[in-house]
């Protein structure tokens, strides 16, 4: 029986085998098949692209809330009020996503759903203790009007929230192309093992 190498992949196959069992490309296919398989191939590779971005993703949803938690902790400085239990709360969720970050390296999908978990657990967590809806600073309106400042404040709840609907989306969508992904079986390796 003879061998030869898979066109896709390089993989040697018998002359017995139609598909590669290495990547699933339909060595025997026909032409139609063939270019059905290459138009997969070039979908799952723009999926394996945005997943490596999702992981970089990650990193920048760590950075935004050590932001947050500086923003907060200014804040209580300046204006001599004591937000820092909020702050020290960004910060935690800053440390847990530089964790799935790291976690990203090794499992895009296991840290996309950790992620998504995550992030749905630390916004109920926030609503429930009154961080979320009212503002990440919780000024009283006395104390807003008093600095002169009322419109500036009246609009950091609505950024806020606004902030945290569009990191659902994100985060939504690392989710899809993991689980995209996940579906992809022989063909997403071989793309994964061809790009290491």
């Amino acid at each position: 029986m003879s061998e030869y190498q898979c066109d896709n992949c390089s993989t040697s196959i018998t002359s017995s085998e139609k598909i590669c069992p290495t990547c699933g490309y339909p060595q025997q296919g026909t032409r139609a098949e063939k270019i059905a398989y290459n138009t997969r191939l070039i979908r799952f590779k723009d999926l394996v692209e945005d997943s490596e971005k999702s992981v970089k993703g990650i990193l920048s949803f760590a950075i935004i809330f050590i932001f947050m938690a500086f923003v907060v902790a200014l804040f209580s400085l300046l204006f001599n009020e004591n937000h820092y239990a909020n702050a020290l709360i960004f910060l935690a969720a800053a440390f847990m996503y530089l964790l799935l970050y790291r976690l990203g390296k090794k499992s895009s999908y296991l840290m996309a759903v950790l992620a998504f978990l995550f992030y749905t657990g630390h916004t109920i967590f926030e609503i429930s203790s009154g961080i979320y809806l009212k503002s990440p600073v919780d000024l009283d309106k006395s104390f807003v009007a008093s600095k002169g400042a009322s419109l500036f404040f009246e609009l950091i709840p609505i950024a806020y929230l606004l902030f945290r609907l569009a990191l659902m989306i994100v985060l939504a969508k690392f989710l899809w192309i993991e689980l995209k992904l996940k579906r992809g079986g022989k063909i997403v390796k071989s793309i994964l093992k061809q790009s290491n």
